[in-house]
């Protein structure tokens, strides 16, 4: 539970996959203290999907923090898209989404994880974060 739930929550965001591999043991224990333990957002399945589906992407993991402590991971990643014969952007992307427009290759249970207590906190912080 957030000491103060109006605390801030401080945002760092994760670029390189050495970064992110060393990741494994503190985001692994977000996860087991978060209300949704799906093995789909373990670090050894998006670390897993990372390697397969990660060309054409970049890292973009967002760690929140209160304190020192972590206490919410968005497990994230961007990738350049462009629509049929118009405006061209960088996106910002789910690890685990779709592989490809077409293919539709995806994880269940997508989306932030966050310990016990501070799902709303880490939303609104990872919200902030990226506006």
């Amino acid at each position: 539970m957030p000491s103060n739930p109006l605390s801030q929550l401080s945002l760092e965001v994760i670029v390189t996959t050495a970064a992110f591999e060393r990741l494994r043991e503190a985001w692994d224990t977000v996860l087991t203290q978060s209300a949704h333990k799906e093995p789909m957002q373990s670090h050894l399945w998006l670390s897993a999907w990372w390697r397969y589906f990660g060309d054409g992407r970049s890292l973009a993991v967002g760690l929140l923090r209160e304190g020192t402590r972590l206490v919410g991971i968005a497990p994230c990643c961007t990738r350049d898209f462009r629509y049929p014969g118009g405006l061209g952007f960088r996106r910002l992307e789910l690890m685990g989404a779709a592989e490809g427009e077409s293919d539709s290759i995806t994880s269940e249970y997508l989306g932030l994880i966050a310990a016990q207590g501070y799902d709303q906190a880490v939303a609104s912080a990872f919200a902030d974060g990226v506006a």
